[in-house]
């Protein structure tokens, strides 16, 4: 897995939802109360989880960065 911080102003939630909805690729926000909405969290363990998948989740997040 993966944890990377949310641009400033953003929260976790416009981005896993994003993804979700435009993409079809499912990640996570953060845990706790602190970390909950201010980081997402990407799977990337699994013999099913390749560079393609990889990619789509990058692609996904520059799109959502892009629109902004």
């Amino acid at each position: 897995m993966t944890a990377v911080y949310c641009p400033d102003g953003v929260a976790s939630g416009e981005i896993v939802n994003y993804l979700l909805e435009e993409h079809d690729i499912k990640i996570a926000g953060g845990l706790g109360h602190e970390l909950k909405d201010r980081l997402i969290r990407i799977g990337h363990m699994g013999a099913t989880v390749g560079e393609e998948d990889i990619d789509a989740v990058l692609d996904g997040l520059a799109g959502f960065l892009h629109r902004r």
